[in-house]
């Protein structure tokens, strides 16, 4: 795992820790909190975290023009031969909306769920993108509804007691035959939070880091029909044989961590571990 600072986020290490500091407390208010506790409090946690970190790269992102493209232009390759020609598409945790907007040009109608507003504002919106504030995991849409749900950096978000939940109505409002795109960071090479900087283990935002071979088993646990791991070469679609995916993951597993560390730099296995997972209704 690399440790070094992107340069993208214009931090130093005083910034660094301070997101630190105040990524964990928040983190442990949801940690910490009873199931029914939770529903307003994805909301209010992330707003005040926003509040009290101005200069965070989640907001400073959006005068780095070069850094946003370029998020933008990697998460629409990934989803491209999902989306193109679709009636709807969902952006689940949309942030500033860039994606959405970006994949207006083809989808007739996207709708774009986000939990803080601080993050979400977007005065600029195309008339096909309707934002939508959420809880943070129950979808407020009609049932059989989207053609195409996505998510990105958040399910690793969620409490795991509320990962199902959140599952269930994504397969709730998808029609028969939809698929929801899930890019989350690989738990085995992890952390990915704010906290690799400092120790071993997720005790930010990340709530709970997942495997593709996790995945897959709560995806068919929810009701999915089909769960498939691919990857972008060449602007195609590959899709990468789940059977590999798992064995690959538990190879990595089973290694002490400088063995690993050496093992994930090989490309054919960050092409695995790198792999996005898509489930189908």
């Amino acid at each position: 795992m690399d440790k070094t600072i992107p340069e993208s986020w214009g931090l130093g290490l005083p910034e660094l820790e301070k997101i630190y500091r105040v990524e964990v407390e928040q983190a442990d208010k949801l940690r910490q909190a009873t199931a029914a506790e939770r529903k307003p409090l994805y909301s209010f946690v992330y707003q005040e975290y926003f509040q009290k970190l101005p200069f965070h790269p989640q907001l400073t992102i959006k005068q780095n023009q070069s850094a946003k493209q370029g998020r933008v232009d990697y998460q629409l390759q990934q989803i491209l031969p999902f989306i193109k020609g679709k009636q709807r598409f969902m952006e689940i945790g949309a942030g500033d909306c860039s994606l959405s907007i970006a994949a207006s040009n083809y989808c007739r109608e996207i709708v774009a769920l986000e939990v803080s507003k601080e993050v979400a504002e977007n005065s600029n919106l195309p008339e096909n993108v309707k934002l939508i504030l959420f809880d943070g995991f129950n979808i407020p849409l009609e049932d059989s509804s989207v053609d195409v749900a996505y998510s990105n950096q958040l399910m690793e978000h969620l409490h795991p007691d509320d990962a199902a939940e959140q599952l269930k109505s994504i397969y709730r409002v998808l029609q028969k035959g939809g698929a929801y795109i899930c890019i989350t960071p690989n738990r085995i090479s992890g952390p990915h939070d704010i906290s690799r900087f400092f120790i071993d283990k997720p005790v930010g935002f990340h709530l709970k880091e997942y495997s593709a071979g996790d995945l897959r088993s709560l995806f068919m646990q929810v009701g999915f029909q089909q769960v498939i791991a691919y990857t972008i070469l060449k602007g195609r679609k590959v899709e990468l044989p789940f059977f590999l995916v798992k064995m690959i993951e538990q190879m990595a597993e089973g290694m002490s961590e400088k063995a690993k560390e050496k093992f994930l730099n090989f490309r054919p296995v960050q092409i695995i571990f790198n792999a996005v997972i898509a489930a189908i209704k």
